[in-house]
């Protein structure tokens, strides 16, 4: 590689002159790459959890417009074993060229992603393409994988249930949101729930309550975890000038919904699980994903659904959660050029559309985003993606296991919610060392 460099090219490629300079290189016509003979590199093999049936119609797309250049060869792998069959694979030397893995395992996996240095792909080049929350692929040494996709939580909402509650505008902020729960909540005498308009404050049954908590601490003002002298550290405790931590306050927010002896009670364990009650019509929002939608729709296809971006604190900067995903070089791959012009491709301006179009999620990059869309969910979407934030986190399973057990310490006064985010934060510095 004489005169572009691997990651000059990847830099090249993300920023205008994209496939058209690319292709030239991989073909021979200008200095830098050399295609081996036949003009194509071969198979790259890609791992990800994307379902096969999904990425089918990409992938056979892809290789019709690049079979000169190179072949994808995708592998789809349950998001549950996606890291143990990762390690395993690695280990016998057979392991994929590129992972395309989603932003809350970038932690425990990214030392196995070979790091684009910044002399390449400068965090300023970084910042002006892709959405803020995939910043999280900015790791101490380079930029560890390439935005593809954004997936955001946002608020599902039955539009009947609203209506029948005399709710004339939609919450945009949480004092709304609170307001409007004296019309939509439905408890007897005996504290029975027969309607509600939030399935918050448990985590047994709402399968996203780590990330709706963690999206209230982000909101509060919390980053949940900051590099420092020494490494990443917890900073769930940390008050940041205020006189109560924005944890506690997020924590105290959420744990609220659950306590029968507040105004704001509107959800316990004895509910069904929340999509499952949102397609029932007993639940008037849903706090989930983007990628959700298709999954709430089947489980009742009549349902007067409707979407918004999340509620917003009264103040300060608006945010949501979001999950990134992300295509990571392999550092083991037998074949780095083929695996960077691959990424490179994949993460064009072209095939991250087309992906986006198929699996139905928001792309992370910002050219895309800005040119809009008439479809009025995908607006929300598009909106949400680039008011997505994340966090880097060490361990999702045990995370999850803390955030948990955060709340419950707290809805079953076991503790005050000083010591539990005091305790919780600490068992989020241990993952860390």
């Amino acid at each position: 590689m004489k005169d572009l460099s691997l990651f000059q090219l990847v830099l090249l490629s993300l920023f205008g002159i994209a496939i058209v300079v690319g292709v030239m290189v991989f073909a021979g016509i200008i200095p830098g790459f050399r295609a081996p003979s036949g003009g194509t590199y071969g198979t790259v093999t890609v791992w990800g959890t994307f379902p096969a049936r999904a990425m089918e119609d990409f992938v056979n797309d892809f290789n019709k417009a690049n079979k000169s250049i190179l072949t994808l060869d995708y592998v789809a792998r349950p998001e549950e074993t996606f890291e143990s069959d990762l390690l395993q694979v690695l280990a016998t030397g057979q392991g994929p060229d590129l992972i395309i893995l989603r932003s809350d395992l970038i932690y425990r996996q990214g030392d196995k992603l070979l790091a684009i240095p910044a002399e390449s792909l400068s965090p300023r080049d970084f910042r002006d393409t892709f959405v803020t929350a995939g910043e999280i692929f900015l790791l101490p040494g380079g930029t560890r994988a390439l935005p593809l996709l954004v997936d955001p939580m946002v608020m599902y909402y039955n539009q009947s249930i609203l209506q029948s509650a005399a709710v004339a505008k939609v919450p945009a902020t949480w004092t709304a949101f609170i307001a409007a729960l004296n019309g939509i909540n439905i408890i007897d005498t005996r504290g029975n729930i027969t309607r509600t308009g939030a399935a918050v404050g448990e985590f047994v049954n709402y399968d996203n309550a780590k990330e709706f908590l963690s999206l209230l601490f982000l909101q509060a003002g919390t980053p949940i975890v900051a590099l420092g002298n020494n490494g990443y550290t917890s900073v769930l405790a940390d008050n940041f000038g205020f006189t109560l931590s924005p944890g506690q306050a997020a924590l105290d927010f959420f744990a609220q919904f659950a306590n029968p002896s507040k105004t704001t009670y509107s959800w316990n364990r004895s509910l069904p699980e929340a999509k499952d009650a949102l397609a029932a019509g007993i639940l008037a929002t849903y706090f989930g994903f983007a990628g959700e939608e298709a999954e709430v729709r089947a489980k009742n296809p009549n349902l007067d659904l409707d979407v918004a971006i999340v509620p917003q604190r009264g103040t300060g900067e608006r945010a949501t959660l979001a999950h990134v995903y992300g295509v990571g070089i392999a550092q083991a791959s037998p074949n780095l050029e083929a695996a960077a012009v691959a990424a490179v491709m994949l993460s064009a301006p072209e095939s991250v559309a087309l992906l986006s179009s198929i699996l139905g999620l928001p792309p992370a990059r910002r050219d895309l985003l800005t040119t809009g869309t008439t479809d009025p969910f995908d607006q929300i979407y598009y909106e949400s993606a680039l008011l997505g934030r994340t966090w880097l986190d060490p361990d999702p399973t045990q995370t999850e296991a803390i955030w948990r057990a955060m709340v419950e310490r707290v809805t079953t006064g076991r503790a005050l919610s000083l010591d539990s985010i005091s305790r919780g934060s600490q068992e989020l510095e241990a993952l860390f060392r």
